[in-house]
């Protein structure tokens, strides 16, 4: 009613931004539920100019089925793709029967969920496959390890060279050919969209090259997700019917998925939009592909902080993290896990993870009376009160008492600084292109990026590359970073020094600044932050 949402002017403008973004979201998610219906696929391109790749005359005619985004199970997925050859044994010619045993083989392949085939062809004397091996399991940290090539070819090659030579033997009395395939070629990590699709239209249009048929279509033993076969059984000949039907497929589970994970739409929604047009969707595939991503979250966010919640301690760890890279300390309190030692030391240059910067790796080296040394990894640190306590193997032979040497792995810890430097200047860019108001919900710093939250309205692309140019001029600028430690209410009511209303700060507070004379508190980036960082903007 609008006298209730008497909102102000900013507001208004944000709830009609956030509307009018959400519309176009909307539209964009049932612009791609209509062309997964209809099969209006449109090639992705790596940029507007970039051409269709081809392939000279192998690349299948317009009207021919061609590589789209709807695919892949999930078009964000960074997993290796490879396109695979193989070939008989002196180019022997494989019949249509024998055809199908190969395809069959690499379809039942494909539905044990080993791979992901985006495309399969099975010529007279070779194989083209274009694939994507599958997770098989995940390791003690929840990492995953995929199939291997060698893991999925050779109970293809081996299932098939059996049962056709078998089959040739009875047929022929020939005891001479002991093996089929010979012949064998991997294509290099596919990395580029383009070059998925320059494969993907290479193997659909390998019989239309090689003058077996004048469409694509019409090859019985090539797959694609448009070429999906029904379950016509084979003759009594054991030939393959060269004519079989081909159907429409389901509603594709890995395109519901991506409507729910890229366009927020709910899958009950996507599964009425589907009833509307007669079809059911693959819930199977859905659900197996939400699995995984839970899978991989979990993973992501698994952590020995809940570990560290069961310890109590008294002791004080003097933290000498910011300007030095190593340390001689002595052990306090050791306190034993069920597969690690959390080990407390009266000094330090680990960081804990905490306000959003991952925690520090290295070593530890236990300097024995004799002269010997034992250099023990350093997993994790974690904060325990006023302690800082460092992860090792549970293995490891130290006790109390004993002086060791703490080394960081700076290699990690050095992009790590870097991506908090870059925050703040993102967090200051922010300000000034956006808004002074709009406010840090939380970041997320470690050595391979970093995640910035806020709340404001939504950034345009002209914000965004206004603030992309501030970033980088600052970092080309080189200027000087420092910080220093002053009393809180010395600088409680500064507006040019950002702190979070609500948190609780100590009597002693460390400032960080960018710019300006060094620790002379007037940078154009100032903020209160316990974190490390680098020393000028030029290192990021």
């Amino acid at each position: 009613h609008e006298r209730s949402l008497d909102f102000g002017d900013g507001a208004r403008g944000t709830l009609e931004q956030e509307e009018s973004s959400f519309n176009q979201t909307l539209d964009r998610g049932l612009k791609r539920f209509e062309e997964a219906i209809q099969g209006e696929h449109t090639r992705p391109r790596v940029s507007s100019e970039a051409p269709s790749p081809q392939i000279g005359s192998n690349s299948p005619k317009p009207s021919e089925p061609t590589y789209a985004r709807k695919n892949l199970p999930h078009f964000e997925r960074p997993w290796g793709k490879y396109m695979i050859t193989f070939s008989t044994r002196d180019r022997d010619i494989l019949s249509e029967a024998e055809r199908t045993i190969v395809l069959d083989s690499i379809l039942h392949s494909h539905k044990l969920g080993q791979i992901h085939l985006y495309a399969a062809c099975v010529m007279p004397d070779h194989v083209h496959l274009l694939i994507e091996p599958q997770v098989k399991s995940f390791d003690q940290d929840s990492n995953p390890t995929f199939y291997t090539l060698t893991e999925i070819l050779q109970p293809i090659k081996s299932v098939t060279s059996h049962k056709i030579l078998k089959e040739r033997r009875i047929v022929l009395q020939n005891e001479n050919i002991t093996h089929l395939w010979e012949q064998e070629s991997f294509d290099r990590l596919i990395r580029s969209e383009s070059d998925l699709i320059e494969k993907y239209d290479y193997i659909i249009g390998n019989p239309v090259a090689d003058g077996l048929v004048t469409q694509a279509r019409n090859y019985a033993w090539s797959w694609c997700r448009e070429f999906n076969e029904t379950s016509s059984p084979v003759g009594d000949e054991g030939v393959s019917d060269h004519t079989r039907g081909r159907v429409c497929s389901p509603f594709p589970g890995d395109i519901a998925f991506e409507l729910y994970d890229t366009f927020g739409f709910p899958i009950d929604l996507t599964q009425l939009l589907a009833q509307e047009h007669g079809i059911e969707v693959e819930m199977e595939v859905f659900e197996k592909l939400m699995e995984q991503q839970q899978e991989r979250s979990r993973a992501a966010q698994k952590s020995n902080i809940v570990r560290a919640l069961d310890i109590s301690t008294e002791a004080v760890t003097e933290f000498t993290g910011f300007e030095n890279d190593t340390v001689e300390a002595n052990i306090l309190e050791i306190h034993p896990q069920e597969d690690a030692l959390f080990v407390i030391t009266d000094k330090t240059v680990f960081y804990a993870e905490m306000g959003g910067q991952s925690g520090d790796t290295g070593t530890l080296n236990v300097v024995a009376a004799s002269g010997s040394n034992e250099e023990i990894e350093i997993t994790g640190t974690q904060q325990i009160g006023k302690a800082r306590a460092h992860i090792i193997d549970s293995s490891a032979s130290i006790k109390v008492g004993d002086t060791v040497t703490i080394q960081l792995e700076t290699t990690r810890r050095r992009p790590i600084e870097a991506h908090h430097t870059a925050t703040h200047l993102l967090h200051w860019a922010l300000h000034e292109v956006v808004s002074a108001d709009a406010a840090q919900q939380g970041s997320s710093v470690d050595e391979n990026r970093l995640r910035f939250d806020f709340n404001s309205a939504a950034v345009t692309p002209e914000q965004l590359a206004s603030m992309e140019e501030k970033v980088n001029a600052f970092i080309k600028a080189n200027d000087s970073v420092s910080w220093k430690e002053v009393p809180h209410a010395s600088i409680k009511g500064r507006p040019d020094i950002m702190q979070f209303f609500g948190d609780k700060y100590g009597d002693l507070v460390r400032v960080v600044q960018i710019g300006g004379e060094p620790h002379a508190l007037n940078g154009y980036s100032q903020e209160l932050c316990g974190g490390t960082h680098v020393r000028n903007t030029g290192e990021i």
